[in-house]
């Protein structure tokens, strides 16, 4: 696959664990290959944007060198985005915040790409009372299997009933089969996801994912005054 635009041209070379590696050319100069830290194909349009911003930049009299550039797609680091936790027993967890619909659908194909031939995992799901619910579960429905709504502890959050009704109707309305279990707190929602599957995701919310690490053994990434991106 190449992306091309504005004399930057971008060649996704082969992967592993869902990580690409792309080499980038430019004008001026050439990038990699280099394996993108971030995992997801969605990423490499963002490494794509990340160059062509610094050549902007370069251009302006910012000047970024080229083996810096290397390193910062290559060592980037974004907690709550495809972030896989797996625990000393063997569980999986992956985070990934997907807090509106284009969230919900790149990780879905991340998804249906790294788990083929696999049983879809358990979906935790919880958000903000201004997202759109039903957009964001029939992008996610395709792959992934039971889903165990919840609320975070913020007066923003949806509550777990409320949105298990929401989820059913969405998935009803997608024609999914899915069960959908509500649990009242974060920690419940984990719980009853092990009880269905070593296998779980959580997302919808960064909240969410602030209240999931501590809960699997990784400290909170998130700044305790971070405010959620609009959809």
């Amino acid at each position: 696959m190449v992306y091309a635009s504005e004399g930057v041209e971008c060649v996704i070379g082969g992967s592993a664990d869902g990580r690409l590696t792309i080499t980038v050319d430019t004008a001026t100069r050439t990038y990699g290959p280099v394996r993108l830290a971030l995992a997801g194909e969605h990423q490499v349009a963002n490494a794509f944007v990340a160059v062509a911003l610094l050549e902007a930049l370069d251009d302006a009299g910012v000047h970024v060198d080229r083996r810096a550039v290397e390193t910062g797609l290559a060592d980037a680091r974004w907690p709550g985005r495809l972030d896989r936790v797996v625990l000393p027993d063997g569980r999986r967890a992956l985070l990934d915040a997907a807090h509106n619909v284009a969230g919900a659908r790149a990780l879905a194909s991340w998804l249906t790409r790294a788990a083929a031939g696999t049983p879809p995992p358990v979906l935790v799901f919880a958000v903000a009372a201004d997202k759109d619910v039903a957009g964001m579960i029939r992008a996610l429905a395709p792959a992934v299997g039971d889903v165990v709504v919840t609320a975070f502890a913020d007066a923003r959050a949806t509550e777990a009933d409320a949105l298990a009704i929401e989820v059913r109707a969405a998935l009803a309305a997608a024609g999914g089969a899915a069960r959908v279990h509500a649990a009242p707190t974060t920690a419940a929602a984990l719980e009853t996801a092990w009880t269905l599957s070593r296998d779980i995701v959580v997302a919808g919310s960064i909240f969410l994912l602030g209240e999931a690490y501590p809960l699997l053994g990784r400290p909170e990434p998130f700044a305790r005054d971070r405010v959620e991106p609009q959809s």
